[in-house]
């Protein structure tokens, strides 16, 4: 791109890019797995102290209860904001995992009493 030509929407200048680079934050669980309590503790502190943008993918609860402000559900091609916390989400997830559990229980006891009958 030439010096006087203005970057699209679509393709924001490399100092915009750096600029808002310089206030996200990403980290995965690969990176906080082996940390102990007390890491885990200091990364929230740090984390919670940032003033730009985290986004965290992490299945440690320890850290997710710390520093999470909102919780996003990606699912079905979807991506909806959960209304409640990390604690509200669990319990929903273990739920759902309870309610199918129990009918995949049930459908399996029917077919295996219809292959009984034969």
């Amino acid at each position: 791109m030439d010096a006087g030509m203005e970057a699209s929407p679509a393709e924001p200048s490399a100092s915009a890019q750096r600029r808002y680079l310089s206030h996200c934050l990403s980290r995965s669980s690969p990176q906080t797995n082996g940390l102990d309590i007390e890491t885990i503790d200091a990364l929230a502190e740090a984390i919670n102290e940032f003033k730009g943008g985290v986004v965290l993918v992490s299945h440690d609860m320890r850290l997710i209860s710390q520093v999470a402000k909102d919780i996003y559900e990606c699912d079905h091609r979807k991506v909806v904001r959960f209304p409640g916390d990390i604690a509200e989400y669990k319990a929903l997830l273990e739920a759902k995992i309870s309610a199918a559990s129990a009918a995949f229980g049930d459908s399996f006891k029917k077919v295996a009493a219809a292959m009984g009958k034969k």
